[in-house]
């Protein structure tokens, strides 16, 4: 058995962070030199308490992360701090954001970098759009969780068993258990 302190573990994290941070593979700068642009993709993970953030920078167009950053604590200057950074390392454009449109992320692109666009993330916008189906407008969220509920791979016994290509045989609930989680 071997004991090994919170702060060790912290720290080795932060070792591994700072390299993996400072350090962009030079793949990548190649092939986002050549494309010519960024479309910047960026977020923070917050885990909560005295942790600090982790922020992950990346170009969608290639799919490239551009940078990680950890902040004990950001604001927009810093941001765009982090931001001229990547410009500088890559030696390309920003053709656009997207984001969560987080306070701090908006005051950063509206202060210093307004004429580029920036876009909702679809998936932030989905969440956000089914989360204001289900506090304001119920007259459209209930029948459409009724009619979700109603759907044959909820209906279908569990126990009766169908022959699935490239699955087997297995109850159709079982089958679609992905799509089901989705909706």
């Amino acid at each position: 058995r071997l004991n090994v302190s919170i702060d060790t573990i912290r720290r080795i994290c932060d070792d591994i962070l700072k390299l993996k941070s400072l350090k962009i593979d030079e793949k990548s700068v190649e092939i986002v030199k050549k494309q010519g642009f960024i479309l910047l993709a960026l977020d923070g993970q917050d885990p909560g308490g005295d942790a600090p953030s982790i922020w992950c920078f990346v170009d969608l167009c290639s799919n490239r992360i551009l940078a990680t950053r950890k902040f004990d604590s950001l604001d927009h200057e810093k941001l765009r701090d982090v931001i001229e950074e990547i410009l500088k390392v890559y030696g390309v454009k920003i053709i656009g954001w997207v984001s969560d449109k987080q306070n701090m992320i908006m005051k950063c692109h509206d202060m210093f970098y307004s004429k580029i666009p920036h876009q909702y993330c679809q998936y932030h916008f989905l969440r956000n759009t089914w989360n204001h189906l289900v506090t304001v407008d119920s007259n459209v969220y209930l029948p459409l969780k009724k009619a979700v509920n109603s759907l044959y791979i909820h209906a279908a016994s569990k126990s009766s068993k169908v022959n699935f290509e490239n699955v087997g045989k297995v109850s159709v609930p079982q089958a679609f258990e992905n799509t089901d989680a989705d909706l």
